[in-house]
């Protein structure tokens, strides 16, 4: 990482806000095509391929309802369009950033200040960007001079900005702003210097090199890694094996995708190297779903579970002995990871899965447990910050993208909530052997959600799981082993579950839920070769807030496999970077 390129990325937090959302040409300075009907991005090396400079792009529902097969009825769903038709994009930015912006959209030019796209005309055979500045005074801008311009917002932010004069007085105002970036950008600068000098003043000895045990480990994986995978693994290995810096990295990669195995290989390279190991889940749920993976791999390993609110017990304080001492290897838990009375005997290896999950409090308690440790976060939709800090190479990062083979995208639907519909999607699962997830944002509301379950398919076996049951764990096993047809919960099923029998999922009120959990929630499901379906089911006449309404466009549009870095990226913009030195995780940076 250079000096030069820390300030730019915080001074983006103002007039380079959209650069990690951009995608990276080669040699390519002319306008590509922006053509789908949704704003998936076409694959990279078809879009080095086009030569056009026009851009449009059509975010909509679909206008009817799946026909459902068995002995299900056809339903038609009552949609309603939650998005526009938005014609007349182009692109700006860096060669190597471009970002797309529509007109109205709020955009900054480094040097005349804040001002909204009008669009795109032809001047003299050529094409020029018309902005708009205070007042309604025009500025049109040539090709050369696009890389000036960056996106502030989107034309339908909630909290549209002033638009910058283009006089004497609202110049210096734009000048005097530009210079408190910069005087921020060099302080943050500085602080970026100061964390890493830390982290590379701290060393730790080396894991040893692969042995037979390792090897044979290895062999025990069902499954032919795939391209991205062998990528991670040879990451993480380098991290472990051939550096003396302890490993802070980032493995992004969409549900499903093999992130649980890239941390298996990592755990057992560390046990076998004499290292205790943490594995921090967010939910008791998939804390204890990856107690039981890594007991089924590792037999000859001592892997013991830490449950929350146990420190008094008889059990608890024999099992944080075991910890203390060193007979546990491997540790997994939730929070209770977390708490200052609990002592680890040689931890050298922690492992955060669904970092995303976690709060400010949490992370720094992680922080101040991490020194000197390699640490190896698990995430499909990393918060703002955390991505940002990833794309800015304040962390190592490593992406999954490629789907194992046999995975199909999950058909994705955005209606209004329809009694009809959930009675045909539910009865076209069971029809077919399968079983349904029905989600709801609050508790108060599985009882209701329930009894009309109950009422439009009274054959139905219906399962409760939420965070307020002591049996949570055992009633997710129950369904998981087939016991029941339906299970009503809330998040505590969002994160990590691997249940390839459950291919439709329902979920209510989905404008209450962050953007992330949205697409985690989407990921329980598609998890084997049968088509898979996903309804987020809207109330009618809701107000919704912008970015709740651009929220539901993006789980939309964002639904073939591997998009969780997309969204990710979404997010980013949506909510902003937060502080990368600092503890706000979302939000635009400030002058």
């Amino acid at each position: 990482m250079s000096i030069a390129r820390t300030p730019a990325r915080v001074i983006g937090s103002i007039f380079l806000f959209s650069s990690a959302t951009g995608f990276i040409p080669q040699n390519e300075h002319r306008i590509r095509t922006f053509d789908k009907r949704t704003r998936i991005v076409p694959p990279y090396d078809e879009w080095k391929r086009q030569q056009v400079t026009r851009a449009s792009a059509v975010v909509a529902e679909d206008e009817e309802a799946p026909s459902e097969a068995g002995n299900a009825e056809e339903t038609e769903a009552s949609v309603s369009k939650i998005s526009i038709i938005r014609e007349g994009a182009t692109q700006i930015g860096h060669p190597n950033r471009l970002t797309t912006i529509f007109p109205n959209d709020f955009i900054v030019h480094r040097d005349r200040g804040i001002g909204q796209f009008v669009g795109v005309e032809v001047d003299d055979g050529r094409e020029v960007i018309k902005l708009e500045f205070g007042k309604n005074e025009p500025v049109w801008v040539g090709p050369e001079d696009r890389s000036r311009l960056s996106k502030l917002k989107s034309a339908d932010a909630s909290n549209p900005p002033r638009l910058t004069p283009l006089t004497p007085r609202g110049q210096k105002l734009w000048d005097d702003r530009l210079r408190k970036v910069r005087e921020n950008a060099e302080e943050t600068a500085q602080d970026i210097l100061s964390l890493y000098a830390a982290r590379n003043d701290v060393v730790r000895d080396p894991c040893p090199k692969d042995d037979a045990r390792l090897e044979g480990f290895e062999r025990t994986f069902a499954f032919e890694a795939t391209p991205d995978q062998q990528r991670c693994f040879d990451d993480v290995t380098k991290d472990m094996v051939y550096s003396r810096t302890p490993m802070d990295r980032l493995v992004c990669g969409d549900v499903g995708f093999g992130k649980t195995e890239v941390a298996l290989r990592a755990i057992y390279r560390a046990v076998l190297a004499g290292r205790q190991v943490a594995l921090l889940a967010p939910t008791t749920v998939l804390a204890a779903q990856h107690h039981r993976t890594l007991l089924k791999r590792m037999p000859d390993v001592s892997v013991c579970f830490l449950r929350g609110g146990t420190s008094q017990s008889k059990q608890g304080k024999a099992l944080r002995e075991t910890i203390a001492n060193g007979t546990a290897q491997v540790v997994v838990g939730t929070h209770a990871l977390l708490s200052k009375t609990l002592t680890f005997h040689k931890l050298q290896l922690l492992v955060v899965d669904e970092e995303q999950r976690f709060g400010v409090a949490q992370k720094e308690r992680l922080k101040a447990m991490a020194t000197g440790v390699d640490v190896l976060t698990l995430t499909a939709t990393p918060i703002p910050r955390t991505l940002q800090m990833s794309l800015s190479g304040i962390r190592d990062l490593s992406t999954l993208r490629t789907a194992p083979p046999g995975r199909k995208e999950v058909e994705t639907h955005v209606v209004k909530f329809d009694p009809a519909l959930v009675e045909a999607a539910i009865k076209r699962e069971m029809a077919r052997g399968g079983q349904v997830f029905f989600v709801v944002p609050r508790i108060a509301e599985i009882d209701r959600s329930v009894a009309v379950l109950e009422e439009l398919i009274p054959e139905a076996r219906v399962l409760v799981a939420h965070g307020r049951l002591n049996d949570v764990e055992q009633r997710v096993i129950a369904f998981s082993e087939g016991e029941a047809d339906v299970l009503v919960a809330t998040t505590v099923i969002e994160s990590g579950l691997d249940l390839p029998n459950a291919n439709t999922i329902i979920i209510t009120n989905p404008h209450m839920f962050g953007l992330a959990a949205l697409y985690q929630l989407r990921g329980r499901v598609g998890r084997s070769p049968v088509p898979a379906f996903a309804y987020f089911m809207y109330p009618p006449d809701t107000a919704m807030t912008v970015d709740a309404l651009r929220r539901l466009q993006a789980i939309k549009e964002l639904s073939r496999l591997g998009s969780g870095f997309e969204l990710a990226n979404r997010d980013l913009e949506i909510r902003g970077a937060g502080a990368i030195i600092g503890k706000q995780q979302t939000g635009r940076g400030r002058a």
